[in-house]
């Protein structure tokens, strides 16, 4: 198990050719067992296997070489969570539509393809007054299927992404871009797995692995001049304007196409990307396609009651057709000449649901009910989605755009034993997402690192927000460095980090900017007044901006200290503290250029000043001094958490939101963190669901599951740059947790709350806490206590009263500067 990008494929097609791998993705079987070392490596290509050791240790063990056994939890992963609006969605500008975005389709733990149905309304929901849809390409409330396809990105804000490649089966070639009826009660939807019998009485199933999928339609009797038909059209997109797209396709041999999608950007921004495809089926044709460039296509087959099913089989590629097939050939090998071999759908569908119960293995629950693990196994599953595989099999891959006006991106082959990563919603996964993957997985995360450090080579700076291979720049702020400086803080260090200290530093120069995209285009602002100011009423994110640059600068300093260049740690600590510039009457405000101070509620970037003025996670001691001191801020946040999900217009929680992730966490800082406990208790349990509404936001490529799932183990990275977590309560009797996977091994942490649990009846609040069997009496916790492992033993009461655990605000990590002079 390495982090060879050709060993994941080799073992899968290993299995495929063998008939002992065979079985069903539903259900606990041998086959399950024997695929798992295959899976292992496909769905986790950097070498973060499980192990099957049982071995138990005591509470004074540190967990090093310790060891659980895989245990299976695939089943309690619904992908169509997050498919509808959330219950109550806030009526604001930016909870206006959306619910999760996801997309119910199969694919692998960051897999390069993803193949899910698109349906009507998630294409353009006209109802929406931002002109958004789902943006996964699916709403739960549609009755109705365009088509499959490829490439998708989960749960982002703006509608259009990915969406390429329509394929959808019909019953006459004439019935080419109609849309099918279908039903919920006959769809079944898992991890690594869709399947859907559509109201004409086709069946379609959908599966994948890392760089290819595989479908089989089963049609049913044909009447009297129907004929089996796949539509396939690779002019239409998930994009705003439902338009289309230049494209080739041609014939190879009877049973193959090969074609080119010219593709198009992210919302209203970037290049437009490029995709190759190798469509395989199990059959040759039944007649010639008649096959022209920028057009649908259909193409026909010879079906009967003996054989009633056609196979497809797509391998994709960034860089060629050529890679496109040999991917497919690495990946799920075609056929002889009689379409006799390599055509096992159930085999990979088995591999695909093994992949995921390996890296959901990565954490382990006990205790509560299944729709507390579907919860919890779903909010996993989204959060092992993105970044996404990038590299082919041979390992090349396109270069990072050098400029918005470059026509080309030349290939680039991956180093040797590194993948490439794809796909980068970097103002929100930036927060605590990065940490959880570093956390569980340092090998793949350094890797996702190191792609954002090539990126950054290729184009001038880190990508704000990175779609595929070019900048949309769509959020504020230098994410990619709070990024690096997060991974690199929770364990991913194997990555060029003096070249990442090189970006960073440059990043703060004049003109600074990724493909000609400033990274921080109101730097010199804010080093000349020490906060961006605002042009007077209407500027939508000056004080954004201004705490952005803040945070970004603290995060910078601890990774330059961590290196050895204690003069930019010292000048970015400095900097960090120019928070303090806008702070007004207990709160951040907007202001000029002159010092007048802007009260008309802009000035912030999907937030308000309420929520942004907890938005200091370096300096909480400094915010809730200024604020008032400890009681005052306790009163202050108790109203804040009247609403949970409000939007971002009024003063109250959005836990739908990025901006307010780390709020909960701040009581801690004033000596309150059973309030913590509280709040999260009540967000984890009310604000998230097992239903396709089950998210309260967009999930932003698994930015709010991720947090979902640090609040679920009571514990989160509040401090960026910081390796240590801010200590709350579990949502779990027993948790076990495999930190720092690689090659197979791991340190086990295990979290025991005897009584946790989501009821309003359970003991939610901490009376006390043991590490290793001493007393810990802090509600932070260094990063370096549980690296290598360990107990955390809680006593739980459901008495809010008798929580006096951790009340110590002293001992919660702040820095503290100095504001540069306004």
């Amino acid at each position: 198990m390495s982090r060879n990008w050709g060993l994941g494929a080799a073992l899968l097609a290993l299995c495929v050719a063998v008939t002992s791998c065979g079985g069903d993705g539903d259900s606990p079987s041998a086959a399950a067992a024997n695929l798992s070392a295959a899976a292992q490596a496909q769905g986790n290509e950097n070498g973060n296997a499980g192990g099957n050791d049982n071995s138990n240790g005591n509470e004074n063990g540190n967990g090093a070489s310790k060891k659980n056994a895989d245990i299976r939890v695939v089943q309690y992963v619904n992908p169509l969570i997050g498919t509808d609006y959330a219950t109550d969605q806030p009526a604001d500008p930016v909870g206006s539509g959306l619910g999760g975005g996801t997309f119910p389709g199969p694919t692998v733990p960051f897999g390069m393809m993803q193949w899910s149905p698109m349906t009507p309304t998630a294409q353009y929901d006209s109802r929406k007054g931002d002109g958004s849809g789902f943006s996964g390409g699916y709403w739960y409330g549609d009755t109705a299927i365009n088509a499959f396809s490829v490439l998708h990105l989960s749960g982002t804000g703006c509608w259009a992404n990915g969406g390429y490649l329509n394929v959808m089966p019909q019953l006459a070639p004439g019935d080419a871009g109609t849309p099918a009826s279908f039903s919920h009660a006959n769809e079944t939807v898992q991890a690594g797995y869709y399947g859907v019998t559509l109201g004409n009485g086709i069946k379609a199933e959908l599966t994948t692995t890392v760089r290819t999928g595989f479908a089989r339609f089963t049609y049913p009797a044909l009447a009297q001049g129907q004929q089996a038909t796949i539509a396939i059209d690779p002019t239409v997109q998930n994009n705003r304007s439902q338009g289309s797209t230049a494209d080739t396709v041609k014939q190879v041999g009877d049973r193959a196409l090969s074609g080119t999608i010219a593709g198009s950007g992210f919302c209203w921004a970037g290049h437009a990307v490029p995709l190759y495809y190798y469509a395989e089926f199990s059959q040759p044709f039944a007649a010639k396609p008649s096959l022209a460039a920028n057009s649908p296509l259909a193409v026909t087959f010879a079906v009967d009651k003996q054989h009633p099913a056609v196979m497809m089989k797509l391998g994709i590629s960034f860089v060629s057709e050529a890679n496109a097939k040999a991917n497919l050939d690495a990946e799920n090998p075609g056929s002889d000449a009689h379409g006799r071999a390599g055509w096992h759908f159930d085999k990979v569908r088995s591999a695909a649901s093994a992949a995921w119960n390996a890296r959901l293995n990565a954490i382990q629950v006990k205790g509560g009910s299944d729709a507390d693990k579907t919860k919890f196994y779903t909010a996993l599953y989204h959060a092992s989605l993105h970044p996404n595989v990038f590299n082919d099999v041979n390992g090349q891959y396109p270069d990072f755009y050098a400029s918005n006006g470059a026509s080309t991106a030349p290939t680039r082959q991956v180093d040797k034993g590194r993948t490439m990563y794809a796909n980068f919603s970097g103002w929100d996964i930036d927060r605590s997402f990065i940490q959880l993957q570093a956390l569980l997985d340092p090998v793949r995360t350094s890797d996702i690192v190191q792609s954002l450090v090539l990126d950054a080579t290729a184009c001038g700076a880190f990508p704000r927000w990175a779609y595929f291979n070019t900048e949309t720049a769509v959020m504020p702020g230098d994410a990619g460095s709070i990024i690096a400086a997060n991974a690199y803080a929770f364990g991913a260090t194997n990555f060029d980090t003096q070249r990442a200290l090189s970006i960073m530093k440059s990043s703060t120069a004049p003109g600074a900017a990724c493909a000609g995209t400033p990274v921080m285009g109101s730097r010199a602002d804010y080093d000349r007044l020490g906060y961006v100011p605002s042009s007077g009423s209407g500027d939508n994110q000056t004080a954004s901006n201004t705490l952005e640059y803040a945070v970004r600068d603290f995060a910078v300093s601890r990774f330059a200290t961590a290196l050895g260049d204690t003069a930019t740690a010292g000048a970015l600590l400095k900097s960090s503290g120019n928070w303090q510039n806008l702070f007004d009457k207990n709160a951040i405000q907007p202001k000029t250029s002159a010092g007048a101070w802007v009260t008309d509620g802009t000035g912030f970037m999907e937030g308000n000043s309420e929520q942004y003025t907890w938005y200091v996670p370096h300096d909480l001691g400094g915010v809730v001094a200024q604020a008032g001191g400890a009681a005052s801020v306790v009163n202050r946040l108790d109203t804040f958490f009247t609403h949970l999900n409000i939007g971002t217009v009024q003063p109250y929680f959005y836990v739908g939101n990025e901006v307010t992730m780390a709020v909960p966490w701040v009581y801690a800082w004033a000596g309150a963190p059973s309030h913590t406990q509280r709040v999260l208790h009540a967000s984890l349990a009310n604000e998230f669901g097992t239903g396709a509404a089950g998210l309260p936001g967009n999930d932003d490529l698994g930015a709010i599951s991720g947090w979902y799932v640090w609040a679920t183990l009571g514990l989160y990275p509040v401090v960026p740059g910081v390796s240590g977590v801010a200590v709350s309560s579990p949502q779990f009797e027993k948790i076990d947790v495999r930190v720092g996977q690689m090659d197979g091994s791991y340190r086990l942490l295990r979290i025991a709350a005897p009584g946790a649990g989501s009821a309003d009846t359970a003991s939610f609040y901490v009376k006390s806490l043991r590490l290793n069997g001493a007393s810990w009496p802090t509600a932070w916790l260094p990063l370096e206590k549980i690296a290598k492992g360990g107990t955390l033993s809680y006593a739980m009461t459901a008495d809010a009263a008798a929580a006096t655990w951790g009340t110590d605000a002293s001992a919660m990590p702040s820095f503290p500067q100095a504001a540069s002079a306004p």
